[in-house]
């Protein structure tokens, strides 16, 4: 029984190596890319805005067309991520691990 615990934990760690890892770095990426096409009406009138650039994800109509893609394209990779580590965490407290 030990040695199937094995291939599945070593089974479950490369899936979120392949899968968890380059969805991080995709979402890390979208979410600047989202920034960077932000409104500029909307960045410098709002106080949120100028204070915190990362806050246009947050602020109605802070960002433009392609930002609104990149946002949405961020948020589904980090949920995903975010998702992979929550199951690992759960497994392991399961399993005693944690």
């Amino acid at each position: 029984m030990e040695i199937v615990e094995l291939v599945i934990s070593v089974l479950w760690f490369v899936i979120v190596l392949v899968v968890g890892v380059p969805c991080l770095a995709k979402g890390i990426y979208f979410t600047f890319r989202a920034v960077s096409n932000s409104n500029p009406e909307v960045m410098t009138k709002n106080r949120y805005t100028r204070f915190n650039v990362f806050n246009a994800l947050l602020v109605p109509n802070a960002l433009n067309k392609d930002g609104v893609q990149y946002r949405a394209k961020a948020g589904k990779n980090l949920l995903i991520f975010i998702v992979l580590v929550f199951i690992t965490f759960v497994g392991g407290s399961f399993y005693g691990q944690i």
